[in-house]
């Protein structure tokens, strides 16, 4: 849960759980910054910055100060609708592409892996993308675990699924 409360008169604090697809949204933000001491975000307490909030982040997913709510008139505006409106910013498929793959292939190149490996990783990669998308899920460990699980549900190897989650794990530390 992203809870957004107000900081000050000039600034506004995000918190959320660690969430790769929420730290690129917020990254998004003009004016942000990110307070190490606090481990929280800040965004500018102005009509653009709540603007790029509202499009970057799923309104159900957001818990909003009720003394915040009760000042910023723009907040009650925020319906659900927008946010089935802009849920391709949380499309897990925008974090596999062309591009991306590219990464990955000159990651796994620099570290001499082979090229049966490469195409192993990318395969590997496509379909856990893809099983985000189909059942709408975010980047973390309970996405790994779920995906983990269901490939053993569907008959999948041990040695399958653990190549999986090396191919998860190196685009993570590597890639990403």
């Amino acid at each position: 849960m992203i809870r957004l409360e107000k900081q000050d008169e000039f600034r506004l604090a995000v918190r959320f759980p660690f969430n790769r697809a929420y730290v690129d949204a917020i990254k998004a933000i003009p004016g942000k910054a990110w307070e190490p001491e606090h481990l929280r975000w800040t965004i500018p307490y102005t009509l653009n910055a709540l603007m790029a909030f509202k499009e970057r982040f799923p309104r159900d997913a957001v818990e909003i100060d009720e003394m915040l709510s009760a000042e910023c008139p723009t907040l009650d505006e925020w319906e659900p609708s927008a946010q089935a409106a802009n849920a391709d910013s949380f499309d897990p498929l925008l974090r596999w592409d062309e591009n991306y793959e590219e990464l990955l292939r000159q990651a796994l190149a620099l570290r001499g892996y082979s090229p049966k490996t490469v195409k192993a990783y990318c395969s590997q990669l496509e379909r856990y993308y893809r099983f985000l998308g189909e059942h709408r899920l975010h980047e973390g460990d309970e996405a790994v675990r779920q995906y983990s699980l269901s490939m053993l549900d569907r008959g999948c190897s041990h040695s399958h699924v653990n190549q999986a989650l090396s191919a998860i794990k190196f685009y993570a530390n590597r890639v990403l």
